[in-house]
């Protein structure tokens, strides 16, 4: 297997260090984590916090690493938290990676990756979603309500319930920039309800790694913005484990990652009546942590999942 270097923004490299510490044991020497914090890509202030967890001295180890870059594969995650100025910035370092006779391979090239938005208007103006998003600089209606509001960047959940009218919208956009927030962070999204007839919605999330294309895991929930399930059943564990057992959505799936950009990450969509929606893809998600092995519902899930997180691993 080639020596695996994870990219990622500020003390943010706990999904993979996770996975190191518990399913991913043996691959500890071959997988390693480097933030972009060693490329001096944030204010002299967070930097100085920073340093104090990372330990002072080591801002100039990876430009030094990447000078010269050993052979094996780099993956630029967290492409969605950086800024534009930072996303430029590591462009130029994937490209600096990228080139030479004798390149690594290097995935998720930044410029090529739509953000949340970007994604989000992109599937819906080619017909694969049937609910839009929007910028509050747009100045447009939405078409379809009630809408919610999300950080365009940060994994933070959503920031607001749902929303009715223009109205409604307008004040609450008003009072999360007067409290914490500029416009520029901010996303409305339609809200596209894909409950069952039992008011349950399944979360789906897929890998991509390189080449290979998976099932995570499918989430049950009751409520209508789904982080983790909520729902835990004999009949739900046997659907999740069928799931990441099949290939069943591969063809779709791939078409979405194409457009994306995405070479590594999770892509975050639902189903109802045989429709699929997307919402978001995380290209530094958690893979795998040590609680998942003491979940004995859902461990055969998990474990199916682990074998193929290996062996895509190990096609890189």
């Amino acid at each position: 297997m080639k020596s695996i270097t994870f990219l990622t923004h500020l003390a943010k490299g706990y999904p993979v260090q996770r996975y190191l510490g518990s399913w991913g044991s043996e691959f500890r020497g071959k997988i390693r984590v480097r933030h972009y914090f060693g490329l001096r890509l944030v204010g002299c202030s967070v930097r100085r916090r920073v340093a104090q967890r990372l330990r002072a001295g080591r801002t100039g180890t990876l430009r030094r690493e990447l000078a010269s870059p050993a052979a094996g594969v780099y993956v630029f995650a967290d492409i969605e938290r950086l800024t534009g100025a930072e996303k430029s910035k590591v462009d130029s370092l994937w490209h600096k990676l990228a080139a030479g006779d004798d390149p690594p391979r290097v995935l998720n090239q930044p410029s090529r990756i739509l953000d949340r938005f970007s994604l989000l208007r992109m599937l819906y103006e080619v017909g694969i979603n049937d609910f839009n998003a929007y910028l509050p600089e747009e100045g447009i209606d939405p078409q379809r309500w009630p809408v919610f509001i999300r950080h365009r960047r940060w994994h933070a959940g959503v920031l607001t319930g749902l929303i009715a009218n223009a109205e409604e919208l307008k004040a609450v956009i008003d009072g999360l920039v007067v409290n914490a927030y500029s416009p520029e962070e901010l996303l409305i999204v339609e809200f596209r309800d894909t409950s069952d007839s039992s008011g349950i919605t399944r979360k789906y999330g897929a890998f991509k790694v390189g080449d290979h294309i998976f099932g995570r895991h499918i989430h049950f929930a009751r409520d209508w913005f789904l982080r983790n399930p909520d729902i835990k059943t004999p009949e739900s564990t046997r659907e999740e484990l069928r799931y990441v057992r099949s290939d069943d959505h591969h063809e779709l799936l791939e078409r979405v990652f194409t457009l994306s950009g995405v070479d590594y990450g999770r892509l975050d969509y639902t189903a109802q009546d045989g429709q699929f929606y997307f919402w978001e893809i995380n290209t530094n998600p958690m893979i795998l942590i040590s609680a998942d092995r003491q979940d004995t519902l859902r461990f055969d899930a998990h474990d199916h999942f682990a074998g193929r997180f290996r062996e895509a691993l190990e096609d890189l």
